[in-house]
């Protein structure tokens, strides 16, 4: 590079360009306090100061000092804060700038950094000559790493020496701060400060103004570094780093490589023969495998590689004793273990593959792969405990670690992380401890942030915990990754059910369903949704359906009796409500189902003891009480349903079956007002219920309100037009305003319809008095 300019001349040019301070700087100078003069520098001098980084060839930190800007572009240090480096990066008050070293002074510990882009201005140098022991002397730099910083002393000696003159300072510095400035009261630069005197208090060694002068005039180039020659490839590390990858094919290349570079090395043979095991080509492994034993007979993986040919190749006695060869050879290896664990999996003993598996670990402990495996083996087995702590392992270990010279192999390390970290949160998840499920599905999620299984994890903690719309949010993002997984579409439909959106419900059941026809999770779904919504055949059809898929549990069995019991087969009902008592008696919602069951077959009084018994348990279950209240109105005990009734409505005021009911009693016992009041607020909550409707038509027709009767019961009329009650009450409504001509035409409706309870109304209304009902046909 060209030679920078000085920032002096010779002679006597150099002093007065020393000594050339601007006035206004030196009438500047503070009379305050120290810590004053120390604020006042650093602020004047820090834009000037810079953190220099050695990294090494791989970008890694590797050391720091600090510079000083002395040019434009040219940053002044210490050597021994650069010589290590691969490359160099300068971090001032404007940012982060690369750096080279281009110069350095002969004999002395100064060298020269070149940073074209640097914007810092450079300071103003001051010669030794001109200073006096006992000066406040300022040192600013990056000491220990902690950011730029200024320390105050005082110059304790200045000796005339050659080539140039020795300054000592007391303030104080610290490792990182090599290659800063020594400063006086007005910012200018005595020297760079250089090594701390250990056998002095605070005493440090400052090379002068004059050295850094002659760094700019009189440095020589940088010599070039001398090559060095090639290392040899790093075979084994390399080898590992391809295996634990599952590069089947860089394994390949690289050992053939290997074998080539050394002719005779029996472990390179042995990852020839791991490469063509993998890659299904057993055979060639297993003559690799020879050849290395031929080499070298004590070589324990030669062994096992020969083990895992033979049995790949079904002949598993001779597997077998090429692992006891592998184990003789060396006790402490994990490989025979491992071979053995898969060889007893495959045979159907999996306590046994279990137990090779746990050697396998106890000698190869830090192997997450290994502890993955042993994660899944026990689980398989059922023991949940014993798998967390596997998987836990795995995830603490994470990853394998980098090997030199290696590519990394980060997709293969997060997969197994996610998978261990999938797995962990799955066994806290069926364990009901949320908390730690979540935490395990969020750590896999940060390292892959599309992963299905994570995904759906999160939407199984989030249903846990009853925050639905995360739920349906996560088990969406898990459908977006893998939209054909059924038991993920049952999973959302099922959060879509509880949010009782039932047509989208619906079409994720069916979805799944059809990916999956015999998904039992699926079909129990669709036939609980039937049931909400309600259609009562179809509910019963789809839990026979999910019975010959799987053996239904109590749950199952309640609703299929509730379904059946609703399309009038209460015998049916009965026997599956028998068949899950047997299994968990006294839950609320059975009994509720028993007492309904029982009521359908007249056996009131037994039905009114499972609800009495559904209480006891649940003494605020308010849809109990208003069943309660139902049997007791049957039983004509019209006061205690009333007041069992009311305690429903008072514990859930929008229980519209509650308030029917409560109606339908009032009216019975004639307190025609209360049972108004009360069915009007039913057929708000529930307009459509259709029984509401008509008990209001029968109440208000009793209150000699017969236009109110008509206005209700004509809704129930769109619903149900050949409804012989609501034909009825629409008669004997019109006869009540001596209308006989719409009264004889309801009446005709009906006689065409129930001609029996026809004959019965007509009756009924000549008896009250109603003479036009004589017309009516007999």
């Amino acid at each position: 590079m060209p030679r920078p300019q000085m920032p002096w001349a010779p002679g006597r040019a150099l002093a007065l360009a020393l000594l050339a301070v601007p006035l206004a700087q030196a009438q500047a100078q503070d009379d305050g306090g120290a810590a004053r003069d120390a604020q006042q520098v650093f602020a004047r001098v820090s834009p000037s100061v810079v953190t220099v980084q050695a990294l090494d060839a791989h970008g890694q930190a590797d050391g720091q000092g600090s510079g000083v800007v002395v040019a434009p572009g040219l940053v002044a240090t210490n050597c021994h804060v650069v010589r290590s480096a691969a490359t160099l990066e300068l971090t001032g008050t404007a940012g982060k700038q690369a750096a080279q070293w281009t110069h350095q002074l002969a004999g002395l510990d100064l060298c020269l950094l070149a940073a074209p882009g640097l914007s810092a201005p450079p300071v103003v140098l001051r010669p030794s000559q001109e200073l006096a022991v006992g000066e406040p002397v300022y040192a600013v730099g990056n000491p220990l790493g902690f950011g730029l910083a200024v320390s105050s002393g005082l110059l304790s000696s200045r000796q005339a020496g050659q080539p140039h003159a020795r300054l000592a300072a007391t303030a104080p510095v610290s490792p990182g701060s090599s290659g800063g400035g020594l400063f006086d009261r007005q910012a200018r630069l005595l020297g760079l400060t250089t090594a701390i005197l250990g056998t002095g208090q605070s005493l440090n060694l400052v090379l002068p103004a004059e050295a850094v002068a002659a760094l700019l005039a009189q440095a020589e180039p940088r010599a070039p570094a001398q090559a060095l020659p090639p290392a040899e490839p790093r075979w084994a590390a390399v080898a590992v780093g391809l295996y634990d990858r599952q590069d089947w094919a860089g394994l390949q290349a690289h050992a053939q490589a290997w074998l080539q570079a050394q002719p005779r090395s029996a472990p390179a043979l042995v990852y020839l023969a791991r490469a063509a095991g993998q890659q299904q080509d057993h055979a060639q492994a297993e003559a690799l495998a020879r050849r290395a034993l031929a080499l070298d007979g004590d070589l324990a993986s030669a062994w096992s590689e020969l083990a895992q040919a033979l049995i790949a190749t079904g002949r598993s006695a001779e597997g077998e004793r090429a692992l006891q060869q592998a184990a003789l050879r060396q006790p402490g290896e994990a490989d025979p273990h491992i071979v053995r664990s898969f060889l007893r999996k495959s045979q159907g003993q999996p306590e046994a593959a279990r137990e090779e598996m746990r050697t396998a670990v106890r000698k190869r402990p830090f192997s997450p792969r290994l502890w993955t495996e042993l994660g899944r083996q026990e689980a398989a087995l059922g023991q949940a405990d014993a798998a967390q702590q596997a998987f836990a392992a795995a995830v603490r270990l994470g990853g394998a670690p980098p090997v030199a010279g290696a590519a990394p192999s980060a997709t293969l390390d997060i997969a197994r992380q996610t998978e261990a970290l999938e797995a962990l949160g799955w066994i806290a998840l069926r364990q009901q401890r949320y908390v730690q499920a979540e935490e395990a599905f969020r750590k896999g999620l940060a390292l892959d942030g599309e992963h299905a299984g994570l995904w759906n994890g999160i939407g199984g903690v989030m249903q846990g915990t009853l925050r639905w719309a995360e739920a349906e949010q996560a088990f969406t993002r898990s459908l977006a990754r893998e939209g054909n997984d059924a038991l993920v579409l049952a999973n959302r439909g099922e959060v879509l059910r509880v949010q009782r959106r039932f047509e989208p419900a619906m079409a994720d059941a069916q979805a799944a369903l059809r990916l999956k026809p015999d998904e039992p999770v699926a079909q129990r779904l669709l036939a609980v949704l039937l049931l909400d919504m309600r259609r009562f055949a179809d509910a019963a059809a789809a839990y026979a359906r999910l019975a010959a898929l799987q053996a239904p549990n109590d749950d199952d069995l309640v609703n299929w009796a509730e379904s059946l019991v609703n399309i009038g087969q209460a015998q049916d009902a009965l026997a599956k409500l028998k068949q899950a008592d047997a299994g968990q008696p006294g839950r609320l919602r059975f009994n509720l189902v028993m007492g309904r069951t029982l009521g359908a077959q007249n056996d009131v009084a037994g039905a009114l003891a499972y609800l009495e018994r559904a209480l006891a348990d649940n003494p605020s279950a308010s849809v109990v009480w208003s069943s309660k209240g139902y049997a007791l109105m049957r039983l004509d005990r019209l006061t205690e349903a009333i007041a069992a009734l009311e305690t429903a409505v008072r514990l859930d005021p929008t229980l519209s079956n509650g308030w029917i009911n409560l109606g339908h009693a009032q009216m019975r016992a004639r307190n025609l007002g209360r049972a108004i009041e009360a069915l009007e607020k039913a057929v708000v909550l529930a307009p459509e219920a259709m029984d509401g409707r008509f008990y209001l038509a029968q109440s208000y027709l009793q209150a000699r309100l017969p236009a109110k009767a008509r206005e209700h019961a004509q809704a129930v009329v769109v619903r149900q037009p050949a409804l012989p009650p609501v034909l009825a009450l629409m008669a004997l409504s019109y006869l009540a305003e001596n209308n006989a001509a719409e009264a004889g035409t309801w009446h005709r409706r009906l006689h065409a319809a129930a001609p029996e309870i026809a004959g019965k109304v007509r009756l009924q209304a000549i008896g009250a008095g109603m003479a036009a009902a004589q017309q009516w046909p007999q």
